[in-house]
């Protein structure tokens, strides 16, 4: 039975050392496959600092006529505000008792390992969602001074006496939907939305949509599959064709805890061409120590990864925090 927090004793096996069990399972290997993988780009970082920022530029403009004998007009690319990311460390502990390491019928110390990954998998899956959990949350930055999913984001953020401003008085752009429903016109919004991205220097880039990001509730999830699964379009009485059919994969996210948001996001590339607004990047991971404490002669078994995560950027996603349980 469940005895002190992180202490694992002989009395911790109590129904395995007290019946005879014909087997001992655990639901653990069940597991589903990490999630944030499809979700974040995997960054290097200098194994020396204990942050990191990524920088920007702005590139050259649009070019203007010259006559003859004039000179041509001269630009040149400028610096962005970088993003800055801090590295933290999590860590979990289980310490065997002396007796527990041979009087453990379930034998636990052979499957520590197991269950130190199974956990790291979780906690990251669960601690990097904050990246979307808190996509319209104005306390959690980008360089621009905007959140993920905002109405205002500056094209070519620059440091100013309030705060970041365009270095060109460019016009924002926004890249969230508010509160719409998912729908095949709100999707089809988001991912002309994504088409017609724009530039440090307002200049013409495109996104393509990939994938729509749900949570994984029942309504969404239906939602979602009629919307991209239905090629007649979906609740209507007449034969028109749906647009979306097959547009993007839905991606049911299962630590998004708005219950109508939705997402549509990019194709994720290499970090150099701008395309990675959501990144990991890690120190260590599934970092394993282990030591017996003399006077006691218990075993101590420690997991730790070391990481950070964070939006870079906000081109390659548009957001809406819904607006219904089915949203049709």
């Amino acid at each position: 039975m469940a005895g002190n927090i992180g202490l694992y004793g002989t009395r911790s096996s109590y129904y395995a050392q007290n019946k005879a069990l014909e087997a001992i399972v655990s639901e653990m290997y069940d597991k589903t496959p990490a999630q944030f993988p499809n979700m974040f780009t995997e960054v290097d970082n200098n194994p020396e600092r204990s942050s990191m920022d990524i920088g920007e530029y702005a590139e050259l403009g649009v070019m203007h006529r010259r006559n003859e004998f004039e000179v041509p007009r001269k630009d040149a690319p400028y610096e962005l505000i970088p993003a800055h990311f801090n590295f933290f460390t999590y860590a979990l502990e289980v310490e065997f008792s002396e007796e527990a390491q041979t009087e453990d019928p379930m034998h636990m110390m052979g499957e520590a390992g197991e269950m130190f990954a199974f956990s790291e998998q979780n906690t990251e899956d669960r601690i990097y969602s904050g990246t979307y959990n808190l996509a319209w949350n104005p306390s959690y930055a980008l360089p621009d001074g905007q959140p993920l999913i905002s109405s205002n984001h500056i094209l070519d953020p620059v440091p100013g006496s309030l705060g970041p401003i365009s270095f060109k008085n460019q016009p924002v752009f926004s890249n969230s939907l508010t509160n719409v429903s998912l729908s095949p016109e709100s999707l089809n919004t988001a991912i002309t939305i994504l088409q017609n991205m724009l530039s440090a220097r307002g200049l013409a880039i495109s996104r393509d949509g990939v994938r729509l990001v749900i949570p994984s509730n029942a309504a969404m999830m239906q939602v979602a599959r009629e919307i991209t699964g239905s090629e007649p379009a979906p609740n209507t009485t007449d034969n028109r064709t749906n647009p979306e059919y097959q547009a993007l994969a839905p991606y049911a996210y299962r630590y998004f805890v708005w219950p109508n948001g939705w997402f549509v996001t990019a194709a994720r590339t290499s970090l150099r061409r701008g395309m990675s607004s959501t990144i990991t990047s890690h120190k260590w991971r599934n970092k394993v120590r282990t030591w017996y404490t003399d006077n006691n002669g218990s075993w101590h078994m420690v997991n730790e990864f070391r990481s950070t995560f964070g939006p870079r950027g906000w081109r390659d996603i548009v957001g809406s925090q819904g607006g219904g349980p089915l949203g049709l």
